[in-house]
């Protein structure tokens, strides 16, 4: 049986209200260690108390929010050993997606290579890589992949700030194009190398577009080839 639109609205506002907040989280209006009030939230959104406390739930469950009893609710602050796992985490979903791609209808895959063209040539290039990345997640259909990688970014968005679309750069129309080449050839091992080549240099990116936490030692950068 269908929920009733009584049943609905609640859901969806408290939805929008964790849209909310996560979209002030990457855009860090809320940065990492900023404490959530649930009062001032509330007030600002003009909404209840309940819908703001359903959003945090979601946000802690997403790992953006950090609950602790007794210390209350704070923007989670990732560190950059941790950052680091989440980004060679990332490697491998993202190849493991993109060897699946060979087997592709030539139209559906050459649409995909298309589209990459289309972010690395856009004035400003946004989200060359991640946006690739997506497109070729979204046009298998597996919603396992699609919400691990989405859980792994947040982090990476969350640590990085709103800056975070800019620096994924493209590494160079050649390798992408090689890349595209590897994928309609059907060469696995040109595309696992290639996929490699292009997540080290956005990698190297993220790592340094990171601030500077005292203490911690920098991560060190993988050596891109010319």
């Amino acid at each position: 049986m269908l929920a009733s639109a009584e049943e609905i609205r609640p859901r969806l506002l408290y939805e929008g209200v964790a849209e909310a907040i996560r979209d002030s989280i990457f855009d860090h209006r809320l940065p990492p260690g900023s404490a959530i009030d649930e009062l001032a939230l509330s007030r600002h959104y003009g909404v209840s108390r309940t819908p703001v406390r359903e959003a945090i739930k979601v946000l802690v469950r997403d790992g953006l929010l950090d609950l602790r009893m007794f210390s209350g609710c704070s923007v989670v602050t990732p560190g950059r050993t941790e950052l680091v796992q989440v980004l060679d985490v990332l490697a491998l979903v993202d190849g493991f997606v993109l060897q699946r791609l060979v087997d592709l209808p030539r139209a559906r895959l050459r649409q995909l290579l298309d589209s990459w063209q289309a972010l690395a040539t856009a004035t400003p290039p946004r989200a060359v890589w991640r946006g690739f990345c997506a497109a070729a997640r979204a046009s298998l259909a597996s919603p396992v992949f699609a919400a691990a990688s989405r859980n792994l970014e947040q982090q990476l968005r969350l640590a990085v700030g709103p800056g975070f679309a800019e620096i994924d750069r493209e590494l160079s129309p050649a390798s992408r194009l090689a890349l595209g080449a590897a994928l309609v050839a059907g060469d696995l091992s040109e595309v696992d190398r290639l996929a490699r080549l292009h997540h080290g240099f956005f990698r190297n990116a993220v790592l340094a577009a990171l601030p500077v936490i005292p203490g911690e030692q920098p991560a060190i950068l993988e050596d891109i080839p010319a």
